[in-house]
C-alpha cells in the first residue's frame, strides 16, 4: 500500500497483476437476459438559490455546469413573452383611461383585476390575492383565476371552464374554508350583493348565505 504524497487524502494502492483470476459471478438467469442499452440524456435545470436571488441567474448557469437554452430558443421564448406583455398593458392602459375619462366614480372596471394579474405572472411578480375575511371574495378571486389558468395554458373550453368554476367553488378547499372560518359551509353573499358581482366572481345561488359574517 502506497499512500503517496502528504497532500493525496484518497492515496493510491499497488496491486500485483502478473496473476489473473477469471471468477464468473453471474448465474444463468442473469446471462439470459437481454442487454440493456445505456446512453447520455441532457436537460436543462434552473433553480435560484434562496440566498443568491440578486445575481446573473443566466450567467451563473455555465459556472455551475449546466447549459443554458440556445440562444435562438431562448431569444424566441422571449420575444415571445415580451409580445404578449406588450399586449396586455396596452389593453389595461386602455382601460383605466377609459375608466378616468368616461366612467363616473361609482363605476368598478373588474377587468383591471384579471389583467394586472396576466401582466403580474408575465413578469414572473408576487402578488397577494386576500379581503377582509380572506373567504368569500377571496374564494371567487382565486377560482377565478385557477380556471382563467385552465383556459389559458391547458385549452379548457368556456363550457368546461363554467362548470369547474361552480365545482371548485362548491366542492372545493375555498368551501371548506368558509366552513372553518364561521362555523357553516356558504359564502356571506345576499342575494343583492351577488347580483352586483361580475358573473366570473359570482358564487352560485346554492352556495351563498346571506346570514353569514363577511
Amino acid at each position: 500500500r502506497d499512500w503517496g504524497a502528504a497532500d493525496d487524502f484518497l492515496g493510491s494502492i499497488s496491486v500485483d497483476l502478473s496473476t489473473l483470476i477469471d471468477q464468473p459471478h453471474l448465474s444463468s438467469a442473469y446471462r439470459d437476459l437481454q442487454d440493456v442499452e445505456t446512453g447520455a440524456v441532457a436537460f436543462e435545470v434552473r433553480w435560484r438559490p434562496a440566498g443568491d436571488l440578486g445575481s446573473d441567474f443566466d450567467q451563473k448557469l455555465p459556472e455551475e455546469g449546466v447549459a443554458p437554452l440556445p440562444p435562438g430558443m431562448a431569444e424566441s421564448s422571449a420575444e415571445k413573452r415580451m409580445w404578449q406583455l406588450r399586449l396586455w398593458m396596452a389593453e389595461l392602459r386602455t382601460i383605466i383611461t377609459n375608466v378616468a375619462e368616461n366612467n363616473g366614480p361609482r363605476r368598478k372596471e373588474t377587468k383591471v383585476l384579471s389583467l394586472s394579474a396576466v401582466v403580474v405572472r408575465l413578469l414572473s411578480g408576487g402578488r397577494i390575492i386576500s379581503c377582509k375575511s380572506g373567504k368569500d371574495r377571496t374564494g371567487m378571486s382565486v377560482t377565478a383565476e385557477q380556471v382563467s389558468l385552465l383556459q389559458r395554458w391547458h385549452a379548457c373550453s368556456h363550457a368546461e371552464a363554467t362548470r369547474l368554476l361552480d365545482e371548485m367553488r362548491r366542492d372545493g378547499c375555498r368551501m371548506e374554508n368558509t366552513r372553518k372560518n364561521v362555523g357553516k359551509r356558504g359564502y356571506a353573499f345576499n342575494g343583492l350583493q351577488r347580483r352586483l358581482l361580475p358573473k366570473a366572481l359570482r358564487a352560485a345561488k346554492d352556495t351563498t348565505c346571506g346570514g353569514l359574517q363577511s
